[in-house]
């Protein structure tokens, strides 16, 4: 199993990705592993709202420099908060550009093995996961764990990994949650939900049985 060397945590400075960089922190002391805490920003352009921290420019006018200014400020308060005293090895980046692209840019660049991200969104998925962090699960294969507002890290004990038994995976994909389950000794529930009375099919039996010798080495049920 691969072990968790380098975590990313992306923050937009909001309380949601506050929370998740706290749980970043936890479990990057857990696995002694770097934290790389990053931040990307987008100048406005003449025609956009101005930048959230430093409120309106006048005059349609945009300052980069102070743009920049603020923008490491408060990367300095977060890493001053959450992260200083926390004994462990970290590093704080700031990018200019689109989140999505510039995230996505910092996992490969920074050789990231799992990705620690807050929820954020309006609707439907975007509702439980947060725009970006829809957008990044969708276009990465490096493992993203989502924090929920409230969640705060303690030793896990139980993962729960619900499965529609409609596809084999190759062992690989659970190389994560493998390795997860190993380092806190927790067992692992797995979870399939299916209409009542209704006969799983061959493939489902043995979609079912492959995730077992999958997971033959784990405590799961």
């Amino acid at each position: 199993m691969k072990p968790i060397k380098r975590i990313l945590a992306p923050t937009d400075f909001s309380p949601a990705s506050n929370n998740a960089l706290q749980y970043a922190v936890g479990l990057a002391a857990e696995t002694n592993a770097k934290l790389i805490i990053f931040h990307a920003y987008r100048i406005p352009q003449v025609t956009d709202a101005a930048y959230p921290i430093g409120g309106m420019y006048p005059d349609g006018m945009v300052d980069s420099n102070e743009i920049k200014k603020e923008v490491n400020e408060e990367m300095d308060k977060v890493v001053e908060t959450y992260v200083k005293d926390s004994n462990i090895s970290y590093e704080s980046l700031i990018s200019a550009g689109f989140a999505e692209d510039n995230i996505l840019g910092a996992i490969e660049n920074h050789e990231i093995d799992l990705v620690v991200m807050g929820t954020r969104g309006a609707n439907a998925l975007q509702e439980i996961f947060g725009s970006t962090t829809t957008h990044l699960i969708s276009h990465t294969n490096v493992p993203v764990l989502v924090i929920p507002k409230t969640a705060r890290f303690e030793k896990i004990d139980n993962i729960v990994l619900a499965s529609d038994y409609k596809k084999s995976y190759k062992p690989d994909t659970y190389n994560m949650l493998l390795n997860m389950a190993d380092l806190f000794h927790a067992s692992i529930d797995v979870l399939h939900v299916r209409p009542e009375n209704e006969k799983m099919s061959t493939d489902e039996l043995d979609a079912g049985d492959g995730l077992d010798r999958i997971l033959k080495k784990t405590q799961h049920f």
